[in-house]
């Protein structure tokens, strides 16, 4: 069995501008290149008018593309994999951004995650500091 290591440890944003956008730093965001598939498992714990995306893209600079994208409370799966006939196609780079879609907005979120390299049948894990707790940095943009 695979161990799940924290991605994005829980976090709270919240806005009072309908243009707001919040992405996941860039020095957090997750280089992929030597995993086969990669599952995620976001837990929204709390949000209001907006929705939590989970892109990829080839490199750090984009193009990014949506893999899937969450607007309500609950706990989901999302399996990715380095397959061009996969549902979520996983490309080298992946992160999340959350988009307002009104004046007041809110979201409570974590994102953990399982790293599998299908040839050696290891997983791997976001590098963590020394607290033990992932860092929680964003860029936002208008």
């Amino acid at each position: 069995m695979f161990n799940e290591v924290t991605v994005q440890d829980h976090t709270g944003l919240i806005g009072a501008l309908a243009t707001d956008v919040v992405i996941q730093d860039s020095d957090l965001q997750i280089d992929t290149d030597i995993f086969d598939s990669v599952q995620f498992r976001v837990e929204i714990l709390q949000i209001t008018d907006g929705d939590l995306h989970i892109e990829t893209a080839l490199s750090p600079e984009g193009p990014w593309t949506s893999l899937n994208s969450y607007n309500s409370a609950g706990q989901n799966t999302l399996e990715m994999e380095c397959d061009p006939n996969a549902t979520y196609q996983l490309e080298r780079y992946l992160r999340w951004r959350f988009a307002a879609n009104a004046a007041t907005w809110d979201i409570c979120f974590m994102i953990a995650a399982v790293f599998e390299k299908l040839d050696e049948e290891e997983t791997a894990y976001v590098p963590q500091r020394e607290s033990g707790r992932t860092p929680v940095p964003v860029r936002r943009t208008r």
